[in-house]
């Protein structure tokens, strides 16, 4: 659909950094498939704006891609050899006007060179100092972003100021991508698929039935592999992917998952926490909150649907 739907308190709140008096300095973040690279977009949309993609690679790889950027923005063929002398070039071009600087998928950067993080501090503690510049960065891994953005021991502690941790989008949100179909088939939509954008979008097919068979059962359905892939990002993906199926079998407890998946206890609970952290799973325990024999159950819709 190539209308843009929902968001529209996070654009709000980008709208208020764009005229934000002080340092505008912004950090996006929330699981993939979430759509913060599209929100992102539509907030350039008639702002003069620099947008760079990062990926997983080295520093060289990223700054190559940033040169091209730069150089079509620019209008001129330009290489850079260190962080520092893009970062120069970029200071010179904000400071012609107005500009939104969006560095997407930082972490990506940050690994293979975690050094680039001091010289943004320097950028935006000095390059943007009186400038109206507005430094957006934005990335998939919420641990990292949190980690870099709110650990004193980080040379990005603080700089900051605003913060959006993207969510899924509502039931309501969800229902604009799919007029016309029924009722009770938005509600299947929604427990299925949940509230991603992204599935949301590349999904075709007037009822819910026409939808799971195009997207799951065809030889090449897009989403046919979709929860697999998301389990693979997790660290132990094998054993997070064991005990998802432990819990999809009826077995909900930590001694039961253990058992059934042959894995020590403490392994479970490192596995459960982290799928618990990004959103796979959720847990239910007794009345009032006692931390004592929880349950869990697979709270993603996409990998409980699989």
């Amino acid at each position: 659909m190539a209308d843009f739907i929902g968001r529209k308190e996070e654009l709000r709140e980008l709208e208020s950094l764009y005229e934000f008096k002080g340092k505008r300095t912004c950090a996006v973040y929330g699981l993939r498939r979430l759509g913060k690279t599209t929100l992102l977009s539509e907030f350039c949309k008639g702002k003069r704006s620099v947008f760079l993609m990062m990926a997983p690679g080295s520093e060289r790889q990223n700054l190559d891609a940033i040169q091209e950027e730069m150089s079509r923005i620019l209008g001129r063929r330009v290489e850079y050899g260190t962080f520092p002398e893009f970062l120069s070039d970029l200071a010179d071009y904000c400071h012609e006007a107005k500009t939104v600087v969006v560095i997407d998928e930082l972490p990506f950067l940050l690994d293979s060179a975690p050094h680039v993080a001091g010289y943004l501090q320097n950028f935006i503690d000095v390059r943007m100092r009186g400038e109206e510049t507005v430094l957006i960065v934005c990335g998939s891994s919420v641990s990292s972003m949190e980690k870099e953005t709110t650990d004193p021991t980080r040379p990005l502690y603080n700089r900051f100021r605003f913060r959006i941790h993207l969510q899924p989008l509502s039931f309501e949100e969800c229902c604009q991508f799919h007029p016309g179909m029924s009722d009770a088939d938005l509600a299947r939509m929604y427990l299925t698929f949940g509230g991603s954008p992204f599935y949301h979008e590349g999904i075709t097919g007037a009822t819910y039935e026409e939808v799971v068979k195009d997207a799951y059962l065809g030889r090449n359905a897009f989403l046919r592999d979709e929860a697999r892939s998301i389990v693979l990002e997790l660290k132990n993906s094998e054993s997070c992917m064991a005990i998802l199926d432990a819990i999809s079998s009826g077995t909900t407890s930590i001694k039961g998952i253990a058992e059934y998946t042959k894995l020590n206890r403490d392994t479970c609970k490192r596995c459960l926490d982290e799928m618990e952290y990004m959103g796979l799973v959720s847990r239910l325990v007794p009345m009032c909150g006692a931390p004592k024999h929880p349950v869990y159950y697979i709270r993603n819709g996409v990998v409980r649907f699989h």
